[in-house]
């Protein structure tokens, strides 16, 4: 049994780079507008940070269809202008209230430094947008509970973004738990690293252990 499931697993690694999805091109040298094939109803979106992490997410917001980047924020102003106008029909912000007064949002995505997710996230729910945010949610559990009881009032979706949930090799590995393979486990580790300053990183710690 044991030996079936490192099959298995070789086969998963070695299969991973010849049928990984390519790497969608940045998108700082182009203007670009998806277009919407099926005639649905967009979703708008509102960004909330042009850092790294924003950057990420509003590449995959570009290459999906059925959904419409309309407004960034950044409290750098400029940086705000910068990256909305490398698109068509994106607005630049450096306030999220600003934002949230020009039009409503069916959705707010929320990519902040951790001390600064939870005042935006309230804000975003407060106006009736759906919201996703960064990891962690917040900086401790009981800021936590009080936004998904906010969600829950304004019937609202709000998610974090757990998306290493979904990737192959976690997928496989629950595989491999719900079907016994490994037989009953009782250690798990698991490391990972992010884009936070060492400082940041230490007023989060009771939220990740």
């Amino acid at each position: 049994m044991l030996f079936r499931s490192e099959r298995r697993f070789s086969h998963c690694v070695a299969s991973s780079p010849s049928n990984a999805t390519p790497t969608p091109p940045r998108y700082s040298n182009y203007k670009r507008a998806i277009p919407n094939p099926h005639g649905m109803t967009e979703l708008s979106i509102a960004i909330v940070g042009c850092g790294a992490l924003g950057n990420v997410h509003l590449t995959c917001w570009m290459n999906m269809v059925g959904v419409r980047v309309r407004a960034v924020i950044d409290s750098d102003g400029h940086l705000a202008a910068q990256t909305a106008g490398q698109f068509v029909g994106v607005a630049a912000f450096s306030r999220l209230q600003d934002a949230l007064a020009s039009e409503k949002f069916d959705i707010v995505d929320v990519c902040l430094p951790p001390s600064q997710q939870a005042e935006a996230v309230e804000l975003a729910l407060k106006a009736g947008a759906n919201v996703l945010c960064e990891k962690p949610l917040t900086t401790d559990s009981q800021t936590a509970q009080r936004l998904i009881e906010l969600a829950n009032e304004r019937e609202r979706l709000l998610m974090t973004g757990f998306a290493h949930r979904f990737h192959p090799p976690v997928l496989f590995l629950q595989e491999l738990v719900e079907s016994d393979d490994l037989g009953t486990i009782i250690q798990f580790r698991c490391r990972f690293s992010g884009l936070w300053a060492e400082a940041e990183a230490e007023r989060v710690g009771d939220i990740l252990t």
